[in-house]
């Protein structure tokens, strides 16, 4: 039997080999990187939520307003967690077609569908429409988008769909990391409003005018040798050394806050360029995700999820800080 499979693989010729063993493989598991995707997703979720609680926790007592970091945020994030809902919808929509069939017209126009919602919650608008896409992204960028969107709507197979979606995918990405780098102009400026109240807090000066004081006043009694001092000479150095000590406290608490807060910062800086990276790996899986198609393999999502589990050790860290 062995040697009749091999007599006629040899009868087939080389492109009927590779022909025929394409038809062997087995297709790429979309919902693996729906999965991944869902993932992501709620990672970025999470990114959003400890951002907010570090802001919150340099609000302190204060009661919230609009205008303050923790509100902006809040606020600002719904815009990205909108986007990540609609990354899941159009994963979701590739999962859908592939248990459809690779020519079921509904679901692919239904995939077409969906990355167009992703672009428009990506505020990358259709220019046809007339809204003025300008408004979030570059007009030539919005006309490339819609025009593979389009392109996406007339495919007939799965392929071709992810073909066309593809390179849209790798522009709202971009769009979207951008504008999560964006908001990190909100950590800052609220970074620095806390760091400005830290450094000019009365207690903090005071303390620092004290310490200047009690170093001064010590210099000049050391002019004389302590062996020459006399007993109200000694209890006045205790005091001082007693003062300087209550200052060094306040100093070191204070000191402490900006170490903490630098810290804060730091992370959270980190986890939303983090957060940026993950959508920069998911534009990234999502080619291999077409590669895989075209091949007929398995896709690799191993950057993918690396990414996100960077993205969580880093919520760890924002949490913690």
């Amino acid at each position: 039997m062995g040697r009749i499979l091999v007599l006629s693989v040899r009868g087939l010729g080389l492109a009927a080999v590779f022909s025929w063993l394409a038809s062997c493989a087995a297709p790429p598991d979309v919902g693996a990187f729906a999965a991944a995707t869902g993932e992501l997703s709620q990672s970025i979720r999470a990114t959003g939520t400890a951002v907010g609680g570090s802001l919150e926790g340099m609000r302190g007592s204060a009661a919230a307003t609009p205008g303050d970091p923790a509100s902006r945020w809040a606020e600002a994030w719904k815009t990205r967690v909108s986007v990540m809902d609609h990354l899941v919808d159009y994963a979701d929509s590739l999962v859908a077609l592939q248990k459809a069939s690779v020519d079921a017209d509904d679901a692919v126009k239904s995939v077409a569908q969906k990355l167009g919602a992703l672009a428009t919650a990506a505020g990358i608008a259709d220019p046809t429409l007339g809204v003025g896409s300008a408004v979030a992204v570059a007009t030539d960028v919005a006309g490339f988008v819609w025009k593979q969107i389009a392109l996406a709507r007339g495919a007939t197979t799965m392929r071709r769909s992810v073909e066309a979606a593809h390179p849209a995918i790798l522009r709202i990405a971009d769009v979207v990391v951008a504008d999560l780098r964006d908001a990190r102009t909100i950590v800052r400026g609220a970074s620095e409003n806390l760091r400005g109240r830290l450094e000019s807090d009365p207690d903090y000066s005071d303390a620092a005018g004290f310490r200047a004081q009690v170093d001064k006043v010590r210099l000049e009694m050391f002019r004389t040798p302590p062996k020459d001092w006399s007993a109200k000479q000694v209890a006045r150095l205790a005091e001082l050394d007693a003062i300087g000590a209550a200052a060094d406290r306040t100093m070191k608490s204070k000191g402490d806050e900006l170490l903490a807060l630098d810290a804060s910062e730091k992370a959270q800086i980190a986890l939303i360029g983090a957060a940026g990276d993950a959508i920069t790996a998911w534009a990234a899986a999502h080619g291999r995700l077409l590669a895989a198609l075209r091949d007929q393999r398995p896709i690799t999502l191993d950057s993918l999820q690396q990414a996100a589990l960077e993205l969580r050790a880093l919520i760890k860290k924002v949490r913690d800080a």
